[in-house]
Parts: C-alpha cells; sequence; structure tokens
C-alpha cells in the first residue's frame, strides 16, 4: 500500500477511542527515537523528501497524542509543505491534512491576540531549568558541540526562562539557537523563521519594539522564500508585524501588512473550504481574530473586504455545497447529500435518546457508533465541499468586493456590519469591543467604533431579561432602551445622510439577540419611525440572486397537539389562538390564488413537516425551545421544567473530548408529541427522533426548503440559539437558511397576547398578496402595532408583544416581489 494512504488511514484512526491509554515513558521514547531519526534525515537528505515529510508527520502525530498541540502543528505543516509540492493539492492526504490542521489551529495558543507564543507565568521554575541545562551539558559532551540534536534542547532551555520571566537568558539562548540554524547545522530553513518570531516576541517584551519588527521582518522573509503556500504562517506573521508597526506609529506599513495577511487568508479559505467538514470549518474561523489589524490601524476598505471575506462563510459554504449537489445532475452528488442526511438522522437518534443501557461494554460499543457516524458525517461533508466546489477560485463569496455590496443598495438603504474585535490598549494589552462598518451606495464606506464589549453585552443581557420579564417597569425598560440606543445606534446615526431610511443589520455575538426596532431615541420615539430594518448574516446575502422555481403552495402548521394521550400538556403551554390564526392565513392566501395545505392538532407533527417539500411560504405557529436555558418554565402553572441537556446529558455520557449537543441540537420546534416526549425520558425512555415532537435545529437544517421563498414563524422564541463568532445564531435561523429558505419572519422572545400576534401575522401577510417584500410587510404591521400598544398598554407591551419580530433574508431585502 502507497504509505501516504497508511498515513491517512492513521489519521483518520486519531479520532477513534484508544484501547488503552500509551504509557508516558513510552510515548516520550517514541519521540525522542523519531526526533533522532529526523535530525539524521534532514542532515542526509534535506527537508524536502517525502521520507522527511513522513517523519515530520509521525513526530506531530505523537506531540498531539501527548497533548501538546502547540508543539504538533509545526511538525504537522512541515509535513504538509512537503505533501503539497510533492502530490498536489488535490491529494487525499493532503485534504486530510489540511482538514485536521484547521480543528488543530482552534486548540492552539497561538490564536490568541497579542504578542508571542509563550504566556509569562514567574513561577518558580529554578529545577527545571537547572535539569534542562544539566541534560543539554550532558548530551553536548556525549554527541558534540555541533550535533543537531542539541537543537530542540537549546529552545526547550528558552521557553522555560521565557516562562519563568527571565527574558535576558531566553533571548540569549535564542540567539545561539538561530546563530546555528543559520550555520546550517538544522535541516528545514524554517525552523529558523520559528525562531526568529521568537526572537521577536522576546524583543517586544523587553521594550525593544525596533527589535521586534526586524526579528518579524526577516522572519517573514523567511517564510515567503521557503513556503510560499504556507497561507495561514505567513498571514500569521504578517499580521503579528502589522501590530508592531501600529504599535510603533508607523500606519501605512500596518495596513499594507493587513492588506497582505487578508489575500492570503483567501487563498488559505479557498482550501480549507473545499477539503473540510463543518466542524473543520468552524474550527479553523475560531482559530484567529480576522480584524483586530485593519480595525485598530483604522483601514476601512481593508476591514471591510475582511468583514465580508469572514463573516457568515461556513454557512454560505454549506449551503452553496448542499445547493450545488442537489441541481446538479451526477448522481455521486445526491447519493452524498442523501447519505449525509441519513447519517445525521442517525447520529442524532443516538445521540438525543434515553435506553436505559448500564452495561459498560454496550456503553462503549455505541461510543464507537457514535465516532463512526461522526466519522461518516465528517467524510461526506469533505467530499461534498471538493467536488461541489470543482476548483478552489470557484468560490463565488471568496471573491465579494465592498463595491460589489454597495452596488446592491439603493440610496435609501445602508447596510451595517456589526463586529467584535481587540481593541489595542498599547504595551501588549488588548479589549474586546464593538465596531461597525457603514456600506452605504453613494457615501462610501465608514468604520465607527462603539465601545467596550463587556459593557455593550451587559446592558443586552438586561434588555434579554426586561422584555422577557412580565413586571418590568417602563421607566426601568426606557432608560435601558434609551442606553442601548446611545452605546448601539448613535455613533451609527451620526455617520448616516439624511436621506438614508432602510437599514440591513449583520450583526455578531449579543447583539443578535437586539430586536433595533424597539430602541428609544433621546426624545422616546422607537428606531422604528425613522428606519426600517432587516437582518442578514452577512453582506454578501443582499448577492443572492438563485430564482426560485416556486408553485403559489402555503403550508401552515399550528396548534401542535403536545400530549397524545388526552392528559394535559406540562411542559408547552396549548395554543388555541393558533388555530383562528391559522384559518384567517389560509383565506387570505386562498383568495391570492395559492393552494393552502393545513396541519393542525395531530397532524401539526414533525413527521408531517418533513414530508412538504419547497413550498413558496411556510408557516410553522408553535413554541420555539432553546435548551441554553436549563429550565422551561410552564406557561400556565410557572413551575420549573428540567430537560433536554440536563436530562439527556447526564443519562448519556460520552467519551471525553466528545460531547451530546452541539449547538445546532439545544434549540429547535415543538411539535405534536413533544409533552409526551419528555415524559418518556423523564422515564427514562425514548421516542424514535423522526417523529419525537421535538424538531431541532440540525433536523431543519435537513428539511427540503430549496424553493421555498418565505418562512414564517410567529411563535415563541423561534429566534433563539448559540451566536458564534461570525457565523449568526446557531439555532433555528441557521437551520432554515441551510435548508434553502430565502426569507425568514421570527420572533427574539416570548410573545404573550393571542390577539395581537393573530392581526399583526394578518397585516403582514396582508402586505405580502399585494407585492411587497417580507421586510417592507413587516416593519409596516410592526410599526403600526409598537405605537398602538404603547398608547394602549404602554411601553413595556409594546415592546413585548410587538417588537420581538425580526426577518432574516438572502437576496433583495426592499424590492416588491409577486407572488
Amino acid at each position: 500500500m502507497d504509505r501516504r494512504l497508511i498515513a491517512v488511514v492513521s489519521l483518520l484512526l486519531m479520532a477513534a477511542p484508544a484501547a488503552a491509554v500509551t504509557d508516558p515513558a513510552e510515548l516520550a521514547e517514541d519521540i525522542r527515537i523519531t526526533r533522532n531519526i529526523l535530525n539524521a534525515q534532514l542532515t542526509r537528505l534535506g527537508p524536502d523528501q517525502l521520507q522527511v515529510a513522513d517523519l515530520f508527520y509521525e513526530l506531530g502525530r505523537l506531540q498531539e497524542e501527548k497533548g501538546e498541540i502547540s508543539a504538533a502543528l509545526p511538525h504537522y505543516e512541515n509535513a504538509l509543505t512537503v505533501y503539497y509540492a510533492h502530490l498536489g493539492v488535490d491529494h487525499p492526504l493532503v485534504r486530510e491534512l489540511i482538514g485536521h490542521l484547521a480543528e488543530l489551529y482552534a486548540r492552539d495558543n497561538r490564536a490568541i491576540p497579542g504578542m508571542g507564543p509563550f504566556p509569562v507565568d514567574r513561577r518558580d521554575l529554578a529545577e527545571e531549568i537547572r535539569v534542562a541545562r544539566h541534560i543539554y551539558e550532558r548530551q553536548k559532551e556525549a554527541l558534540g558541540n555541533d550535533h543537531p540534536q542539541l537543537l530542540p534542547m537549546l529552545q526547550e532551555r528558552a521557553r522555560l526562562h521565557y516562562a519563568a520571566g527571565d527574558t535576558a537568558n531566553a533571548r540569549a539562548l535564542t540567539r545561539e539557537l538561530l546563530e546555528r540554524q543559520r550555520a546550517g547545522r538544522t535541516g528545514p530553513l524554517p525552523a529558523a523563521a520559528l525562531t526568529l518570531q521568537m526572537l521577536g516576541d522576546l524583543a517586544y517584551r523587553e521594550d525593544d519594539l525596533a527589535g521586534a519588527i526586524n526579528a518579524y521582518r526577516e522572519a517573514l522573509g523567511i517564510w515567503e522564500a521557503s513556503r510560499p503556500d504556507d497561507h495561514r504562517t505567513i498571514a500569521y506573521c504578517m499580521r503579528q508585524l502589522g501590530l508592531l508597526y501600529h504599535e510603533a506609529n508607523e500606519i501605512n506599513a500596518a495596513i499594507s501588512m493587513a492588506k497582505a495577511a487578508l489575500e492570503r487568508e483567501r487563498q488559505l479559505l479557498s482550501h480549507i473550504l473545499s477539503f473540510s467538514s463543518e466542524q473543520q470549518r468552524l474550527a479553523h474561523i475560531t482559530a484567529y481574530e480576522p480584524y483586530t489589524l485593519s480595525a485598530n490601524a483604522g483601514d476601512t476598505i481593508t476591514l471591510a473586504q475582511s468583514v465580508l471575506l469572514h463573516k457568515g462563510l461556513v454557512l454560505e459554504s454549506l449551503i452553496e455545497d448542499i445547493r450545488l449537489a442537489a441541481s446538479g445532475n451526477d448522481p455521486e452528488h445526491r447519493r452524498l447529500l442523501h447519505k449525509r442526511a441519513l447519517t445525521k438522522q442517525r447520529l442524532m437518534q443516538l445521540e438525543m435518546s434515553v435506553d436505559g443501557i448500564i452495561d459498560e461494554d454496550a456503553r462503549q460499543r455505541r461510543r464507537l457508533i457514535l465516532l463512526g457516524l461522526q466519522e461518516d458525517i465528517r467524510r461526506t461533508e469533505q467530499q461534498l465541499g471538493y467536488s461541489g466546489a470543482g476548483t478552489r477560485g470557484a468560490r463565488r463569496f471568496l471573491k465579494v468586493e465592498p463595491s460589489d455590496i454597495q452596488r446592491a443598495l439603493d440610496e435609501n438603504t445602508a447596510l451595517i456590519e456589526f463586529i467584535r474585535y481587540p481593541m489595542a490598549l498599547g504595551e501588549g494589552r488588548y479589549e474586546e469591543h464593538y465596531g461597525a462598518v457603514i456600506f452605504t451606495l453613494d457615501d462610501g464606506l465608514h468604520w465607527v467604533q462603539l465601545g467596550p464589549a463587556d459593557s455593550i453585552d451587559a446592558h443586552i443581557r438586561r434588555y434579554q431579561q426586561m422584555v422577557r420579564h412580565k413586571d418590568t417597569r417602563d421607566t426601568d425598560l426606557r432608560y435601558n432602551l434609551q442606553r442601548l440606543y446611545r452605546l448601539l445606534w448613535l455613533p451609527i446615526d451620526k455617520s448616516l445622510k439624511w436621506r438614508i431610511e432602510r437599514i440591513i443589520i449583520s450583526p455578531t455575538h449579543r447583539i443578535n439577540f437586539v430586536s433595533f426596532v424597539t430602541l428609544l431615541t433621546p426624545r422616546g420615539e422607537f428606531l422604528n419611525e425613522h428606519y426600517a430594518f432587516a437582518y442578514v448574516t452577512s453582506g454578501r446575502d443582499l448577492l443572492e440572486h438563485h430564482r426560485l422555481d416556486m408553485t403559489k403552495t402555503l403550508a401552515i402548521f399550528a396548534q401542535p397537539l403536545f400530549s397524545d394521550d388526552g392528559s394535559e400538556s406540562t411542559v408547552f403551554e396549548d395554543l388555541p389562538g393558533t388555530y383562528a390564526e391559522a384559518q384567517a392565513v389560509a383565506q387570505l392566501a386562498a383568495a391570492n390564488g395559492y393552494r393552502v395545505e393545513l396541519f393542525t392538532r395531530e397532524k401539526a407533527s414533525e413527521e408531517n413537516l418533513k414530508q412538504v417539500h419547497s413550498p413558496a411560504i411556510l408557516h410553522i405557529a408553535t413554541h420555539g425551545f432553546f435548551a441554553g436555558q436549563p429550565h422551561w418554565r410552564h406557561a400556565t402553572t410557572g413551575s420549573a421544567v428540567p430537560l433536554l441537556k440536563d436530562e439527556r446529558a447526564a443519562a448519556q455520557p460520552l467519551p471525553a473530548g466528545q460531547t451530546v449537543f452541539n449547538p445546532m441540537r439545544d434549540s429547535g420546534l415543538a411539535m405534536a408529541k413533544a409533552d409526551r416526549t419528555i415524559r418518556l425520558w423523564q422515564q427514562g425512555l425514548s421516542e424514535p427522533v423522526r417523529n419525537d415532537g421535538l424538531l431541532t435545529a440540525e433536523e431543519v437544517s435537513l428539511l427540503d426548503l430549496r424553493e421555498t421563498w418565505l418562512v414564517v414563524l410567529p411563535a415563541c422564541d423561534t429566534g433563539l440559539g448559540d451566536a458564534q463568532t461570525g457565523e449568526g445564531v446557531f439555532g433555528l435561523r441557521r437551520g432554515f437558511l441551510q435548508a434553502g429558505a430565502r426569507n425568514l419572519i421570527m420572533t427574539l422572545w416570548s410573545i404573550p397576547d393571542a390577539q395581537v400576534t393573530p392581526q399583526m401575522v394578518q397585516d403582514i401577510y396582508g402586505g405580502i398578496f399585494r407585492g411587497e417584500s417580507p421586510a417592507q410587510a413587516l416593519a409596516e404591521s410592526q410599526k403600526k402595532w409598537m405605537n398602538t400598544l404603547r398608547e394602549t398598554q404602554g411601553l413595556h407591551a409594546a415592546v413585548k408583544k410587538a417588537g420581538a419580530f425580526i426577518v432574516i433574508l438572502q437576496g433583495p431585502a426592499y424590492v416588491k416581489d409577486t407572488k
């Protein structure tokens, strides 16, 4: 068998649980022997041979097994450079190793903004330093002064001195290491680049900014000459050098580094998104902070380019893969898509069921099955990405420029891209801040700094509590809404021209859970009296022009029968108002030429929803849930009901490093039989996942909504989920977009009034059937009802009952659409 394929098999097996834990002493000896062989082969063959790459790979694997990720990464990267040169980017080993590196980068502390890979730790390391020096001296006597095996020991001695805060000795040892590397007594030239970066970090810690810049500049030159295709390492070095330039007030040089790093990242992403699964893609984007340099340097154009490149890129790449696979004529693509759906269903069934397994052998078998299914999904998504993208440059969103977004706007519309980034405070200190990039058609781009993230997040958390609590006083809520206006909106408002009337928000982190229409101006006016609002995951969504092949059909699911045995629901309150709402919507749609399918009571089931294929409009009126909250409270009794995370995670322990719940299984919709399923869980029993009544966001993502123009979710909490960096909310929002839906109308909190919601919904549909876009229809209805409720019932009632609705889109926001 080809040794490359053997390596692929080895890589795949790393995810499987070992039969027994490797003895630490044996592992250390394996590492020592492998390093000795590697050094000998480097001296004899040089760094560019496949035999040497295999040794780098094996040394990386051993270091990873030992738990030393930072030590493993350079070895894997060296191996990848040689494999890439000899085997090409399409070889299975190269693709697998790229994906695996993406996961490891997310666990490596090099991704933390700031200078230097070594945190200063002033513990008493005198004994460790003494032992390391003793071993080094003994080895030098045995091997000779110039033996390459001494170099890793020199590096370790430098690291220990640095960790102890002894930068002078650390710098002296690092300089000695560099001199030996330059003298050709080591293998690959990149080792000298790593040493130079260490010297740069040490110089920075000693307030030698010029020395740090020179060291990083020389390291960058080595990387570009010796490993020109190692885009991640070069981008990292460029960003660190750019931050040094920024601190030295060499702003033009910092901006130049930001631009160059962005282009390197664009090249890297073209590989990562074509050769990796969803989890590997997510791991990669969390492995570094893409906005730090350009945001701090005030380089608005590069920052805008970076925002458009990074925000929502995993979601969009998955949507693109699925759409290409589903719409093409290649039966292999369709087979992969079908296999992915079936495997995900099977995985969810195992992870979300309680089956009372007590026998440890049976538990272990189940764990192995789970790991196998996870690996199947990963490999299937890799194959979809690779086959769907064709050539790596085919990813449309990798080429989007700010000017493309500006042309998608009219003179009355602005796009606001919120970001969270580490703001430089000087002397290597950073503080998390929010900021916003403003896009307009004829007024260019603007960069607005908003302030410390902790302060803004605290006010948003208070906002979320106030809009949910029934006893919130209007005076307290008014203060909070006006404070959020000053923090989140006033700095932006000052940069907008007077003619801007419509706003498209691309939020991030906790800002995802703010309904901007509810914010109050200093004069006490709702913000929707001045602007209409819509939301996108990324500004790229405005460029979505995939034509829909729609039939005029409307599928409605309303008033599910949560308990199917005649007993009263103990978790989900019945929703009788949604039945009348559904009938009114059905009559209005029928009058406008729609064929309507109505599912209520026991027919409003998960199984029936999964049988619906791409209606033009899908209306689901039921409770949303978010298990990130430890308890639901029964709406009638007020009693706390523990479920999902607490119950099932305790009953189904998994191996170390594996978790039962990913964010897409933490939220969803309650369908028929949902209450019965929860009661079974509480008894240690389970229901088949396909129709258990709890439709998770993961399951939503597998629905067939490729030709669905609008999804309306008017019930409680349908917009919640887990907000992750740059990828929007992992919940129903993401699930419906991934399934193919073009527009979503959702709610950010529970709405108690069974009278107001049906009337608002009818107003929204009335506007839609008159040809308005969902954004237009919601804006008009929301403005009307918020003002009416404020006059009749007060501020809190207006915000809670009418302010929760938001519209999320893919495609032009404020254009009429004939249905």
